[in-house]
């Protein structure tokens, strides 16, 4: 079984073994893991020993984007849902953040069958709308977003709201996307703790549209 260990040899390691581990698992001064092995090795069929940052199967070392990664670890979020404006309607869709919060604000994902305007604001103050329940990308943890997010067609929008990204879907056009379209941000933003932001959605058809909105974000502590 090459250079791996079973279970069984897991607590006979040798010295040089052992200051593996502990380099691996981030020991402190005082002999705290801050990654206990548990969190870094597993187990396969076979009954070796293998680090989770190597493909079980091929032992492969593999490459996966940041936010991949963070929707594994069931820290990413979507909030995505329909709304109807008619024509010169507004919707918003409102995300708080707490105290203390870090989040990673992904591209902005909008589609519709008319023309939209679409203004990301910060530091709005959105009065009612409708609770909304984000989903945890990672379908094996709990939908328990640190967030508080609303939405809510014609809404007051007060306070400072400054302006921080703007999208345009535009109409007419031709082949598939002749009527409608969709826009989203290129990057991220990382949100403000204690500040809400709002996605303000302007219908300039002249008609009544069908909205899609789809949000992405992940929290954590700090990056």
């Amino acid at each position: 079984m090459g250079d791996s260990v079973s279970y069984s040899e897991f607590n006979t390691f040798g010295p040089d073994q052992a200051a593996t581990v502990a380099l691996l698992a981030g020991q402190m001064p005082d002999g705290t893991l801050v990654y206990p092995p548990s969190q870094l090795f597993g187990q396969d069929m076979l009954g070796d020993i293998y680090p989770f940052w190597v493909e079980r199967v091929t032992k492969g070392f593999p490459c996966i984007t940041t936010d991949h990664a963070l929707i594994h670890a069931g820290l990413a979020y979507t909030l995505s849902g329909f709304l109807t404006l008619t024509n010169g309607q507004t919707a918003g869709i409102a995300v708080s953040c707490p105290a203390g919060s870090y989040i990673h604000f992904k591209p902005v994902g909008i589609g519709a069958t008319g023309s939209a305007k679409i203004t990301l604001l910060e530091t709005a103050t959105f009065t009612g709308g409708t609770t909304l329940t984000p989903r945890n990308r990672n379908r094996r943890h709990a939908d328990a977003s640190i967030t508080t997010c609303r939405s809510l067609v014609t809404p007051t929008i007060t306070g400072t709201q400054t302006p921080i990204g703007h999208g345009l879907i535009p109409g007419g056009g031709a082949g598939a996307s002749k009527i409608g379209g969709s826009t989203s941000s290129a990057e991220e933003h990382v949100l403000k703790d204690t500040k809400e932001y709002v996605v303000k959605i302007d219908n300039i058809a002249g008609a009544t549209i069908e909205v899609m909105y789809d949000l992405f974000w992940y929290e954590e502590g700090g990056a």
